[in-house]
């Protein structure tokens, strides 16, 4: 017969050392012993704790009765407490209800005892409850779900966190405050009553938070009426009976307090306690910090908003400015120096030539320094546009030679001239702009080289690709101390040269900037007594062979222009007379009115060739005439237009393509450039040459800007930490995605919505230091507003959108392996 496990008349023997027995009774988990029926013969006291029973309520029961699911207890009770089992099941998980009938969640651990013949005397049970980790487990996961929710505001998030802080301490007061001196601000709140709202402000010595600033760690109260605080001005104001708080410390300062308490006692914290209220209080410090942050990226934005706003302000002012200036002098100055030429034409003495010829050298002057000034302004401003079309190279710098070889032979200086086998040919640039650098560059050398030679050379650039101009001198050379200056405007190597040599110093500036507006630079190296060398290398396409022509080439007929019929509008009578003049030796006949009406009245009576009017006349304006003359008011309706003005700084070239008008040219006059776009005219049919905005758009203009500017890097950097700087630009990433879907086909939307894509897009670029993105989004945003946003632009802010994400992907990816 089986011997029982407890025999009434032999239970001390079980426990027959003190050393046990104190171990059974102190025991904080469960111990339940069962007979080989199952029913518990002994239970110890966090038994009764746990379970809710006292010890003589479980004796004599069957197990069964404490779990919270009959299946558990056949599925999972019996198979750990198995009598053929031989061995300790181990720890397993499961549901038990406690005498109020609340389920909890255990880890239990299973094993039989047996005799040593193996006979099954009953059971052993090991119960821990896990309740309260698995608590803090679901809290841990809500928390993380608050936090990581990209769709919630940091306010919003600091809410949540504070609503899920009271539901898990039981306590419904939730406070994060800010801290100044004595002054206690509430910034968030949960009550159920409102009782406290963000905004108010206390002395921080009448809160509990004060013995939390003081112990600078985390503090807490289960009891204050039945504690020495009872007598506290928080407790006789609020009666608030439990606290638990901790401090707040934002980007290293500590910033307030994180606190919870209730009008209830409270049971005795738990070191658990004090550790997940810290966890709390370091994730609303980020948000509070993340705040800080955009705060102040929106303040840097609304300033740099009103900075932009006023510069533009500013710009369009000077704009005006310049562009009064340039009409204002530059059409008295086409008079002048046209009569000039064809005084010189006259019957002259020698006397009398030299008297011209000194005016038209000081007209020119005067003219060369204008052109400068504007030339500065222009490239300042952004609205230096480049051309891009072949340029014959060899030829260029030929006659840039020539243009300077009487020159060269006046001051007994050898001008020489090379090209290397390796020069390409033809590159697609800006002539005009190409050949201003080196007219530039072979004037001052000539101007500072009174003896040995000046050579100007041409050659490949670097690795074989783009192109390389050079111009060396054998003149004094240039200290190293102002090769810093000396491509600065109004700057030369010495102001007793300004004296000697004349010039504005604005030369090697234009020259400069104008370089690098075509993606180059402008290398220098000189020493005192050796000489100097400028290297101008620009990364221009090498154009075919068919493309391009030596300049010049083609324009003229040896035979000269073909005598065209031609309607002249021009109100200034000099000017007036200088076309006329001019027009007729050339074998014209000329139709000369002075107002726009009066040319429409001129082009409805007569069948002309060609119509070259001013822009800015009175009444009828040039630009109106164009477009009614185009219109049909004209009885040559395909009566090509030549818009002539004086507005060096005009930026409006879709407001002369709106009018019709087929070239424009600016004064004073080039009459070569008259002639050519005569002859190209009217060889054409009337059709308009291809006019720079016609141009394909060059590809990557804005390569020059960089996709993240570092400057604005290192700046959020310094104010978030790594940590946040790394956070923020992939808050940064996601927006890029966000809007990268919005503007994919902003051509196909309403000119609002796409302007207003294009907007968005700009502003979350720029504020992240996006230069590249930021500059593309404004162009598109430009052309949006006028209704011209088309598929190619659309698809070019989607290239710089995607090289920006793939940086700030590499970025992301670099601080990671770094980490």
């Amino acid at each position: 017969m089986p011997q029982r496990l407890f025999d009434p008349s032999a239970s001390g023997q079980v426990l027959e050392t003190s050393a046990l027995a104190a171990l059974f009774e102190g025991m904080p988990d469960a111990v339940l012993l069962a007979d080989a029926e199952r029913r518990i013969v002994l239970a110890n006291p966090a038994a009764e704790q746990i379970f809710g029973y006292s010890a003589s309520e479980l004796i004599g029961n069957r197990t069964r009765m404490l779990y919270a699911d009959s299946a558990d207890y056949e599925a999972t009770g019996r198979k750990h407490f198995n009598p053929l089992s031989t061995a300790n099941t181990g720890v397993y998980e499961i549901r038990y209800q406690r005498k109020s009938g609340e389920t909890f969640p255990s880890e239990t651990t299973g094993s039989t005892v047996r005799d040593a013949d193996g006979t099954v005397l009953g059971y052993l049970g090991i119960i821990r409850d896990i309740s309260r980790q698995r608590q803090i487990q679901e809290v841990m996961q809500a928390l993380y779900a608050k936090t990581a929710d990209q769709e919630l505001s940091s306010d919003e998030k600091i809410q949540e966190i504070l609503a899920l802080g009271a539901r898990h301490f039981r306590m419904p007061l939730g406070i994060v405050s800010h801290v100044r001196g004595t002054t206690y601000t509430v910034l968030h709140a949960t009550s159920p009553g409102g009782e406290v709202t963000p905004g108010s402000t206390f002395d921080v010595r009448g809160t509990y938070c004060t013995h939390t600033l003081q112990t600078d760690g985390p503090t807490a109260f289960a009891h204050v009426g039945e504690s020495a605080l009872a007598a506290h001005p928080c407790y006789r104001t609020f009666r608030l009976e439990s606290y638990i708080g901790v401090p707040l410390w934002v980007d290293g300062e500590r910033f307030g307090t994180l606190n919870f308490s209730s009008w209830q006692p409270h049971a005795p914290f738990e070191d658990a306690d004090r550790e997940l209220i810290q966890l709390f209080a370091q994730w609303i410090s980020h948000e509070l910090s993340l705040a800080r942050a955009f705060d102040a990226v929106r303040q840097a934005k609304r300033e740099a908003e009103v900075a932009r706003t006023e510069a533009e302000r500013a710009n369009a002012a000077k704009s005006r400015f310049l562009a009064t200036v340039s009409h204002d002098l530059r059409t008295p100055l086409t008079g002048l120096m046209g009569m000039l030429d064809l005084l010189s034409t006259s019957r002259l003495d020698s006397e009398e030539r030299a008297y011209v010829e000194h005016a038209r050298t000081s007209a020119q002057a005067l003219l060369d320094l204008l052109n400068d000034t504007l030339d500065v302004s222009k490239i300042e401003s952004g609205h230096m546009q480049f051309e891009r079309a072949p340029v014959h190279v060899p030829e260029l710098v030929r006659s840039v030679a020539a243009l300077f070889e009487p020159k060269a032979r006046q001051a007994g200086v050898a001008l020489q001239v090379s090209v290397a086998d390796r020069c390409p040919t033809r590159v697609l640039g800006d002539s005009v702009r190409l050949r201003q650098i080196l007219t530039n560059l072979v004037s001052n050398a000539l101007k500072f080289t009174s003896e040995g030679e000046v050579r100007i050379e041409a050659g490949a650039g670097p690795g074989g690709t783009g192109v390389c101009l050079a111009v060396q001198d054998t003149g004094p050379g240039i200290p190293a101390a102002r090769q810093r200056t000396i491509f600065e405007p109004f700057q030369q190597a010495d102001a007793a040269t300004t004296r000697e040599h004349g010039g504005t110093g604005l030369g090697l500036a234009i020259s400069k900037q104008l370089a690098e507006g075509m993606g180059g630079r402008i290398d220098l190296a000189s020493s005192p007594g050796a000489g100097s060398r400028f290297d101008v290398v620009l990364p221009l396409e090498h154009a075919a062979e068919a493309e391009a022509a030596p300049d010049g080439a083609g324009s003229q007929s040896a035979e000269g222009p073909e005598p065209l019929s031609l309607l002249v509008a021009e109100d200034n009578p000099t000017n007036g007379l200088l076309l006329r003049t001019v027009l007729e030796r050339d074998g014209h006949s000329v139709h000369l009115v002075t107002d726009g009406e009066a040319a429409v009245e001129a082009a409805r009576r007569e069948p002309f060739d060609a119509a070259i009017v001013d822009v800015h006349m009175p009444g009828t304006g040039g630009l109106e005439a164009a477009r009614r003359i185009r219109a049909g008011d004209a009885r040559n309706p395909d009566l090509p237009v030549v818009a002539l003005t004086a507005d060096a700084v005009s930026g409006n070239r879709e407001g002369y393509t709106d009018a019709g008008v087929a070239a424009v040219l600016t004064k004073p006059i080039s009459w070569a450039a008259v002639r050519r776009t005569l002859a190209e005219l009217t060889a054409a049919g009337g059709e308009a040459p291809r006019t720079e905005t016609d141009a394909p758009a060059e590809a990557g203009r804005y390569a020059e800007l960089p996709l993240i500017d570092p400057d604005r890097t290192a700046e959020l950097r310094a104010a978030l930490g790594s940590a946040g700087c790394a956070e923020l630009m992939a808050s940064f990433r996601d927006s890029l995605l966000d809007e990268r879907e919005r503007v994919a086909n902003a051509h196909r939307r309403d000119p609002a919505d796409a302007r207003a894509a294009m907007h968005t897009l700009k502003g979350v670029a720029l504020n992240y230091g996006a230069r590249r993105l930021g500059a593309v989004c404004a162009d598109a945003q430009t052309r949006a507003e006028a209704g011209e946003l088309s598929q190619a632009m659309t698809a070019e802010v989607l290239a710089a959108l995607d090289a920006t994400l793939a940086e700030v992907r590499a970025a992301s990816d670099d601080g990671a392996s770094a980490a």
